[in-house]
């Protein structure tokens, strides 16, 4: 894995037509997340295929909230990818939670999060607001 800071190298999988939807609510265009990576705080991983991306926010000196997305070729690695980040974040950061909101419907998110480990904590209601209404997201976590 590699660290990232130009936004440029995230744009063509944030903004892919099978990931976008995935990835964004009503705010993100105001606000992109590819965007954040230029930020010295916030942490961006690519595997060298240039394919995925993880973006790790700090919200305390440990907590880490995650936000991710991989190119429909490139989803059979997702699980790959994402041990990586996480073996990644836990040697290189002093991350040791890890926090991942899924919203309503990301069946394959929430799937993901399952399979690296984490846990359903709860669920934030009316919390993503998506195509003008408010939907629920679970709060999962992961401790390192």
């Amino acid at each position: 894995m590699n660290r990232v800071t130009d936004p440029a190298k995230v744009w063509p999988i944030w903004s892919h037509p099978k990931v976008h939807p995935w990835v964004v609510d009503d705010f993100s265009d105001r606000a992109p997340m590819p965007e954040s990576v230029s930020h010295p705080n916030v942490v961006c991983l690519m595997p060298d295929s240039q394919d995925a991306y993880t973006i790790f926010i700090p919200h305390r000196f440990v907590i880490w909230e995650l936000h991710g997305a991989v190119l429909p070729e490139a989803r059979h690695k997702s699980l790959m990818f994402g041990q990586r980040a996480i073996a990644w974040m836990k040697e290189n950061t002093p991350c040791r939670l890890i926090l991942s909101y899924v919203p309503k419907g990301n069946f394959r998110a929430m799937a993901l999060d399952r399979a690296l480990g984490f846990t359903k904590v709860g669920v934030l209601e009316r919390s993503h607001l998506l195509g003008g209404k408010l939907h629920n997201m679970t709060l999962m976590s992961l401790s390192l």
